[in-house]
């Protein structure tokens, strides 16, 4: 604990002890939440197994068709047509995921064709060999009740009115769910009726395409990008729900202000949010964002979740994380997004204490909910939607910006955005952009913060002061570094050191810190009273800590650090800092 005083009299100080087993009481509808403490049993086998998938077929486009969606006996009947391009031939069949639904019929280019299915895949088998470069038609025809994944997290919904599916299964493996609707190809890498056309220019997943039917009403307008594009803005809700839905998505385009400030220009034909009666979250369908509706109930306490979920039209959507072991960076880049929504709202505070809570509830709580201190690269499957994925993966992106000056950030991001767009992105894909647009090596940060567990800790051990000419000090500090559960100590890690004189006037330096003990020696024109490591918190270390103002008396709360204050008297303003260290002494 690191104190620093102007005229305090009469200071008590309460330490409240962290019970490092308690559980947090998450808020309603965080998409984080209800991802990552489902309990679920072992993964789904694998429905597709790959069966020589990835470097031979390229579908070019889905066209699905709903003759009919009878809520009664909650089914649907549909057919889609699959445009599909050889990439390596010869082949004789293609495979496709359906889930448990009944085919009736397939067809290629117009001819009635064989195929195999076993309720999980269907093999459609071409009329005569394709070869490399070749392409066909394949229309399948299908009926049948879809199902929902085990933890009741994705699939097809009908609820009351609505009839809508979610994307992602949290317990399927692949956790790709379109199969659950339609058939697809995964591969991470005047009668009475009213039709409904809508035709998405860009290219998507399969798990990103989403309906959803109900007596919805539109609310609808125009945002203009920052590259001047008018974009449709539509909300569906039911009639009565339309104001509520206006009152808490009133910040909207100013998630669109922030994101394209800091990623670049939104890349689609329109921003769209359908309200569901689901209540474990949201999914990031594209350009259709399925969102509950009791989290749009007029107030503004869900709006974390709404910029997270819209930060997907970068993070997710725009660019997809490779494959499931690095979902860090679909989801940690989306939470760590709600962090900079808050701070181009509400300002810089908000965004610090989001992000100091964040980093709380890891240190505190990650290990447990994933059963371990985990790398967020490389995650296991059961633990995709994890603490670790979602709430350090922010963490690690804030840090990301500790290292650079904020202009060389997010010009590199909105970079990155452009140069991987409607495309996949590795973690190391992520290293190499990043250190080639900044001109900074990010081969450490990786190691450090990416692909190993735990966490640094750093703490200032001692200051020494020297009188020299000219009224100057010499001033040496010995930083040691200590570790929580990784496996080596980190390497240039940039640490700024911030002295104070006796009037609270400051002055800060950033020196690189590496190994386990370092000395630095600086000059300054004062004699420091007061030396603070990492004062702004831009480094997610084992530490978490609070800068107060104390200008009265009563009590204070430091939160992030278990700490209160009680102040009985005091004469002038005063500044007070209380650090929380999460690894032992010694």
């Amino acid at each position: 604990m690191r104190l620093l005083f102007g005229s305090l009299i009469g200071l008590s100080l309460l330490l409240l002890s962290a019970q490092c087993h308690a559980q947090k009481m998450a808020s309603s509808f965080r998409c984080q939440y209800h991802k990552k403490h489902f309990k679920t049993s072992p993964p789904l086998a694998n429905p597709n197994t790959n069966h020589g998938r990835s470097d031979t077929f390229n579908i070019h486009n889905y066209s699905i068709t709903f003759d009919s969606i009878k809520w009664g006996n909650q089914s649907i009947h549909g057919h889609c047509e699959i445009d599909v391009g050889i990439k390596k031939g010869p082949v004789q069949m293609l495979p496709l995921d359906l889930l448990a639904l009944t085919v009736d019929s397939v067809f290629v280019n117009g001819t009635n064709a064989s195929y195999q299915y076993n309720d999980t895949l269907l093999r459609v088998n071409f009329p005569s060999q394709m070869n490399t470069g070749d392409s066909a038609i394949v229309n399948v025809h299908y009926h049948g009740s879809p199902v929902k994944d085990p933890t009741s997290w994705g699939g097809f919904y009908f609820q009351g009115q609505h009839a809508y599916n979610l994307g992602v299964g949290f317990q399927s493996k692949p956790h790709n769910y379109g199969r659950a609707w339609f058939p697809c190809f995964y591969n991470f890498h005047g009668d009475g009726t009213v039709t409904w056309h809508w035709r998405l220019s860009q290219t998507i997943p399969t798990y990103l395409t989403s309906m959803a039917v109900a007596p919805y009403a539109t609310i609808a307008w125009q945002y203009t990008s920052k590259n001047g594009q008018q974009i449709p803005v539509k909300l569906g809700a039911l009639p009565t729900d339309t104001s509520d839905v206006i009152s808490s998505f009133v910040h909207l385009s100013d998630a669109f202000d922030a994101f394209e400030k800091g990623y670049g220009p939104f890349r689609w034909d329109r921003a769209g949010f359908v309200f569901v009666p689901f209540n474990n979250g949201a999914m990031e369908h594209a350009t259709n964002i399925a969102y509950p509706s009791a989290a749009a109930n007029g107030s503004l306490s869900q709006e974390s979740l709404m910029a997270h979920e819209f930060s997907h039209n970068w993070w997710g959507n725009l660019v997809t994380c490779q494959d499931a072991k690095d979902m860090w960076i679909n989801e940690g880049w989306a939470s760590y997004s709600e962090a900079l929504f808050f701070e181009h709202v509400y300002g810089q505070k908000r965004y610090k204490n989001f992000v100091r809570t964040n980093h709380k509830n890891v240190l505190q709580y990650a290990h447990i909910r994933d059963n371990s201190y985990r790398a967020i690269h490389g995650i296991p499957h059961e633990y995709t939607y994890g603490s670790h994925v979602y709430d350090k993966g922010a963490d690690v992106a804030h840090t990301m910006r500790g290292y650079l000056p904020d202009s060389v950030f997010f010009n590199c991001l909105t970079s990155l955005m452009a140069d991987f767009a409607y495309s996949n992105l590795s973690s190391e894909e992520l290293r190499d952009f990043m250190t080639s647009c900044s001109g900074h090596d990010f081969s450490d940060f990786f190691n450090n913060w990416v692909f190993s567990k735990g966490f640094p800790h750093f703490q200032i051990d001692n200051v020494a002061s020297t009188s020299t000419a000219n009224n100057n000090y010499q001033v040496d500090i010995e930083i040691r570094q200590r570790l929580k559960q990784a496996p080596d100590y980190y390497s240039e890690v940039p640490l700024s050191i911030t002295f104070f004189d006796e009037s609270q006037n400051r002055h800060t330096e950033t020196v690189y810190m590496g190994g386990q003990c370092g000395i630095y020696t600086t000059t300054l024109p004062f004699d420091p009273v007061y030396t603070a490591l990492d004062l702004e918190e831009k480094i997610s270390d084992a530490t978490t800590d609070v800068l107060k103002e104390l200008d009265s008396t009563g009590t204070y709360n430091f939160d992030a650090t278990f700490a209160e204050l009680e102040v009985q008297q005091i004469n002038t303003p005063a500044k007070m800092r209380i650090v929380h260290n999460w690894v032992r002494a010694g």
